[in-house]
């Protein structure tokens, strides 16, 4: 087995792979997150591209082509794939050789782009799948902003109903 176990309290040796806009993603996460406890060991590119922006400090490992070399000859405690234009059967050849060689793989849902919607796994019988909701999900935030409208417009509905009712019986009064 090829997968390398991360030392107790020790780092987890990371490879990213992919391009663009998901790509950058992962890494300014990996960069805001040091806690996590991973160190990047590279980086496998899309395309020539997307070297251009990547800090002097990011190695290149090669391209995503490369992949599974670099993952027989260098064990990681995770393979995060974050492409923006490679086609899913190579893909999916791909996941199948990090599957085959023991390397945890994981893959980006950022691909998409999504501003409202947080995707999510969900399953149709034995079938994997990405949902995108566009419904935001309901949590705290979004109880405390629903109990704070109803109390708001309660407490405006009782303020202002002498003023309706005022309105109410003047125009009652001046309609006869």
């Amino acid at each position: 087995e090829r997968r390398r176990q991360a030392e107790p309290g020790g780092r987890g040796i990371v490879v990213i792979a992919g391009g663009g806009a998901p790509l950058r993603s992962m890494l300014e996460c990996m960069r805001q997150s040091e806690c996590w406890g991973f160190e990047l060991a590279g980086v496998l590119l899309e395309s020539d591209d997307d070297a251009q922006w990547l800090n002097s400090g990011d190695p290149i490992l090669g391209s995503m082509a490369d992949a599974l070399g670099v993952l027989r000859s260098r064990p990681v405690d995770a393979f995060l794939l974050a492409p923006s234009q490679t086609a899913l059967p190579e893909l999916a050849t791909l996941m199948r050789g990090c599957e085959e060689i023991g390397a945890p793989t994981y893959f980006s849902l950022e691909t998409f782009g999504h501003e409202i919607a947080r995707p999510s796994l969900e399953w149709f019988d034995t079938i994997p799948l990405a949902a995108y909701s566009p419904v935001r999900e309901f949590g705290p935030a979004l109880l405390l902003k629903l109990l704070v409208d109803r109390l708001a417009s309660a407490a405006l509905l009782v303020a202002l109903s002498p003023v309706l009712a005022a309105s109410a019986l003047a125009i009652r009064f001046n309609s006869r």
